[in-house]
């Protein structure tokens, strides 16, 4: 059981928090999140680990409708947080929205890799999988250790029908994290 008393300090209770994301399981996560937010914790610590939690309990369509129009100030968390709320509408099959989410967390946080990597992910989707692989190849410029980006390099790599020699070392340099 969390305690959130006046006396915690905040890394404290964002690491139970962060502990009960990944081991409890996500609806608990979820309400545990709630929670939080209910006692006054900011925002900002909350919402991008409420949102992490109903996309792994498989409600994008809630996260969507509760917090697809929310903007945090704080740009790390805003990028976090509209992310999620992208790849929750890309799950819903709405890709348009899904880049204009990835837009506001990129103006938030222009480095921010996930959202680099969902941004690419949903240009595959949209059928153009050599522009996704422009956007893997510019953030891995700049990111070289990023693993998902190596993935989704190898992903793309083989399905664009790269050399056999050049989808190994993209899925190599994921295991490497270089």
């Amino acid at each position: 059981v969390i305690d959130y008393t006046p006396h915690d300090n905040v890394a404290e209770r964002l690491a139970k928090r962060f502990g009960a994301a990944i081991g409890e399981g996500a609806v608990r996560a979820a309400v545990r999140s709630r929670r939080a937010l209910e006692l006054g914790q900011v925002e900002a610590e909350v919402l991008p680990l409420l949102a992490r939690a109903l996309l792994a309990a498989n409600q994008p369509a809630l996260l969507v409708a509760q917090f697809g129009s929310v903007n945090l100030a704080e740009p790390l968390a805003a990028a976090q947080l509209k992310s999620a709320v992208a790849e929750a509408e890309a799950t819903l099959g709405d890709l348009e929205a899904a880049r204009n989410s990835l837009d506001s967390a990129l103006r938030a946080s222009p480095g921010f890799a996930p959202a680099r990597v969902l941004r690419a992910r949903v240009t595959a989707v949209a059928g153009d999988l050599a522009g996704a692989l422009a956007q893997v190849n510019e953030l891995l410029a700049g990111q070289p250790g990023d693993a998902n980006g190596w993935v989704l390099k190898g992903d793309l790599l083989a399905r664009l029908q790269g050399s056999g020699a050049e989808v190994r070392q993209a899925y190599q340099q994921a295991l490497t994290g270089r």
